[in-house]
């Protein structure tokens, strides 16, 4: 009964969210691994459009693991509500998974934009640079 009631919470949520117009979360985290571990090396190397593109990926993440973190928060809102007292041992332990979950990707936002800033940095004066020459 428990599943089929948070299923429920979750499917009114992703209809809301399709509603505004947020498309369906599919974001590649493959791409970001490798960006965000490039040396200092080789962001010097990137051209103006390189760079703008790497930002353009992070920033998408970014987008991701902030949409994790608001599920994260609207859960565990509706499951304080859903006080039904048989569910209640139920509802506790995916509160604490939840707040787990928030615990490792609550910085990670802030840091993927701080990231994708620098990235625009870079494509900014490599754009200058090469409109220079």
């Amino acid at each position: 009964m428990m599943t089929s009631e948070i299923d429920r919470f979750i499917r009114s949520m992703e209809s809301w969210e399709s509603s505004i117009g947020l498309p369906k979360d599919g974001a590649d985290f493959s791409e970001v691994s490798s960006i965000i571990n490039m040396s200092g090396k080789e962001v010097a190397a990137l051209t103006s459009q390189e760079a703008a593109n790497k930002a353009f990926v992070v920033s998408q993440i970014a987008l991701s693991v902030q949409r994790g973190y608001n599920r994260c928060t609207s859960f565990i809102r509706w499951a304080k509500a859903a006080t039904n007292s048989e569910n209640r041992a139920e509802l506790c332990r995916l509160i604490d998974i939840a707040n787990q979950r928030m615990d490792r990707i609550s910085f990670l936002t802030r840091r993927l934009e701080t990231m994708g800033d620098a990235l625009i940095s870079v494509q900014r004066s490599r754009y200058y640079q090469e409109t220079r020459k």
